[in-house]
C-alpha cells in the first residue's frame, strides 16, 4: 500500500510508484515470480480531504512577464529562479568525465537525464528499473572509478536489451490498456549523463528547471501546502471512536488490503505526512478501534516523513509530555512488526527517528537532487525501491532465524 504525503493531488505519479512497486517489493514478500505478480498494490489517498486555499493561492505573488517560460499565475519566487538559471551563461570549460560513483550512484544520475526525454508513470518506472538493472550487470557493486562516454553507451544499449522482459514482467505486460506499452528509445541518456558528469552544477541546474515546470513548484508546494495540510490533519483527525476522514479512509483501505489478502504481509509505503497519518492509526485509532483492532503493518517505510519531529513537539495522538530527552519512546499498543525511515540529507522535510523512537531503523538516502526537489526524490528512485525489498528480505531473515 502506498500512503501519499502532502501537497499531492495530482494522481500521476502513481503508475511510475506501483511499477517500481511491483518490480522491487512485491518479489520480496511473494515466494515465486508468478505469485509476485499477483500481490495487490492498493493506493490511499487522502489528498481530497486536505487543505483547500478559499482563493486558489491568489495571496502568492505571482509574474506573468512575457518570455518567461513559466505556467500562467506561477509564485513570483519561483520565476525568478528560473529567470536565472535561464539567464546562467554555459560554462565554456568543459571538465575531464572522470568520475568514482557507486553503482548506486550511477543509476541515480541516469535515472536523471532520464527525466530529461519525458518519460512518465509506468513507462518512466520500467526504463529506470532496465538502467538501474544495466548498471548492476555492468558494474561492480562497488562502482566505478572512471567512467566515460563508452561505458555509458554499453549501459544504456545493455538497458534497451533488457526493456522487453520488464515490460512482461510487470502484471504479465506493462500497462497492456495503454499506450505505453511501445518504450521509447533511451538513446538520448547517454548523452545527457555525460553532460552531467562533465558540468553537474549546470547540467543539474537545468534538470531542476524541467522538473519545476512539469510537476509544479516544489517551493510553493512545500511551504503553502504542507503547512495547510498538516494544519487540516491535526485540526479534523478526529478521536478513536469518531475518526476524522483522512484517518477513516486510510484505515479502510487497510482494512479491504488485509481482508482480501489476508495470507500476504502488509507492506505500507509513506511518503511525508503520510508517515504522521500511520503512526497516528499504528499507535492511536487502530489499537482503540474494535473494527481495525486485527490490523497490523508488517512492514512500514517511511519515506521523507517529519515522524520524529511531530513527536518531539508531543503532536501525536499518544505522544506523552513527559517522555523527553534521553529517554526514547517505546509505543505502546504498536501495531507494526517491522518499521523503516528513510531520511536525505537534500531534504529540508525528512527527520530521523532513531534518537527518538527505541528500535527505529533510520536509513540515510542520497537522492543528490537540489534542495527544493530531494523532497519528492525517493518515489522516482530505483535504488530507493530495491532498497525496500533487501530491507523486507533481511527483516524476513531475522525473523525465521529467531523463531
Amino acid at each position: 500500500m502506498y500512503l501519499h504525503g502532502v501537497a499531492i493531488r495530482d494522481q500521476t505519479f502513481v503508475p511510475m510508484i506501483t511499477s517500481f512497486l511491483r518490480h522491487y517489493v512485491a518479489p520480496a514478500i511473494a515466494p515465486t515470480a508468478e505469485d509476485a505478480h499477483r500481490v495487490r498494490i492498493i493506493v490511499a489517498q487522502w489528498g481530497g480531504h486536505a487543505v483547500q486555499f478559499a482563493w486558489n493561492h491568489t495571496s502568492l505573488p505571482a509574474d506573468d512577464t512575457p518570455g518567461v517560460k513559466s505556467q500562467k499565475g506561477m509564485p513570483l519566487r519561483v520565476t525568478d529562479m528560473l529567470k536565472l538559471r535561464q539567464s546562467t551563461p554555459a560554462s565554456e570549460n568543459v571538465a575531464p568525465l572522470v568520475w568514482s560513483l557507486s553503482a548506486d550512484q550511477l543509476s541515480s544520475v541516469l535515472s536523471a537525464a532520464l527525466k530529461q526525454i519525458g518519460l512518465i508513470g509506468g513507462q518512466y518506472a520500467t526504463s529506470a528499473t532496465a538502467l538501474d538493472s544495466a548498471v548492476r550487470n555492468l558494474v561492480t557493486k562497488g562502482g566505478v572509478s572512471a567512467i566515460d562516454g563508452a561505458l555509458l553507451n554499453r549501459i544504456v544499449s545493455h538497458a534497451e536489451q533488457l526493456l522487453p522482459d520488464l515490460e512482461q514482467s510487470v502484471n504479465g505486460k506493462l500497462h497492456a490498456d495503454s499506450d505505453e506499452a511501445d518504450h521509447a528509445s533511451l538513446s538520448p541518456v547517454s548523452s545527457l549523463t555525460e553532460q552531467t558528469l562533465r558540468s553537474p552544477g549546470e547540467q543539474l541546474s537545468l534538470l531542476a528547471t524541467d522538473m519545476v515546470l512539469r510537476f509544479r513548484p516544489a517551493i510553493d508546494a512545500v511551504i503553502t501546502n504542507f503547512i495547510g495540510d498538516v494544519f487540516v490533519y491535526l485540526a479534523k483527525r478526529g478521536e478513536a471512536e469518531a475518526p476524522g476522514q483522512i484517518i477513516t479512509d486510510f484505515l479502510d483501505a487497510l482494512l479491504e488490503a488485509k481482508q482480501s489478502q489476508a495470507a500476504e504481509p502488509l507492506v505500507v509505503l509513506s511518503h511525508s505526512m503520510g508517515g504522521q497519518i500511520v503512526y497516528d492509526c499504528a499507535t492511536y485509532y487502530i489499537p482503540r478501534n474494535p473494527k481495525y483492532a486485527n490490523i497490523t503493518i508488517d512492514y512500514w517505510v517511511s519515506a521523507a516523513s517529519q515522524v520524529g519531529l511531530f513527536e518531539e513537539m508531543k503532536l501525536f495522538k499518544c505522544s506523552n509530555p513527559a517522555t523527553r530527552a534521553p529517554q526514547k519512546v517505546v509505543p505502546a499498543h504498536w501495531h507494526v512488526r517491522h518499521w523503516y525511515n528513510v531520511w536525505d540529507p537534500h531534504d529540508i522535510l525528512s527527520y530521523e527517528t532513531a534518537p527518538i523512537f527505541y528500535g527505529a531503523d533510520d536509513e540515510r538516502f542520497e537522492s543528490d537532487l537540489p534542495i527544493h526537489l530531494a523532497h519528492f526524490g525517493y518515489l522516482s528512485s530505483p535504488v530507493f525501491y530495491r532498497r525496500i525489498g533487501e530491507k523486507i528480505r533481511i527483516a524476513q531473515v531475522t525473523a525465521s532465524s529467531q523463531t
